[in-house]
């Protein structure tokens, strides 16, 4: 009788081992999945922001009216660097490099001063009277 209650225990334990080494595995996994959530959601709000700015040069013909159109949306400032536009924690640095009828610009998006995304996009300028 005493053998039966001893592997009964052993057994137990052995049970109650296992549902705590798959309830840290469970929780390694879910802890993972939400930090990827936190940077899928940060990466999609540094896109969104990217994209306006992209619009917004391909609506302009000088820096000037680029910070102009971004200052609608959200905190814009022109200086020697180019746009910059502030949303929280993100900040957008806009390049603003004209050419021979084409103007340059590189799009930086910072979430708390950590570079998070980029893009290059370029406009016309000969549509507007120059180049």
């Amino acid at each position: 009788m005493k053998k039966h209650i001893t592997a009964f225990y052993f057994e137990t334990l052995l049970l109650i081992l296992v549902f705590v080494a798959v309830i840290l595995a469970l929780s390694t996994v879910f802890g993972a999945a939400r930090a990827r959530s936190a940077d899928a959601e940060r990466l999609t709000k540094a896109v969104g922001m990217a994209e306006n700015a992209a619009e917004a040069v391909a609506a302009s013909s000088d820096a000037e009216e680029l910070c102009e159109l971004l200052s609608r949306t959200g905190d814009a400032e022109l200086d020697e660097a180019g746009v910059t536009v502030r949303d929280g924690e993100y900040r957008a640095q806009i390049t603003w490099e004209p050419g021979s009828g084409i103007a340059y610009s590189v799009i930086t998006v910072f979430w708390n001063d950590r570079e998070i995304y980029g893009l290059e996009t370029a406009v016309c300028l000969s549509r507007y009277g120059g180049g």
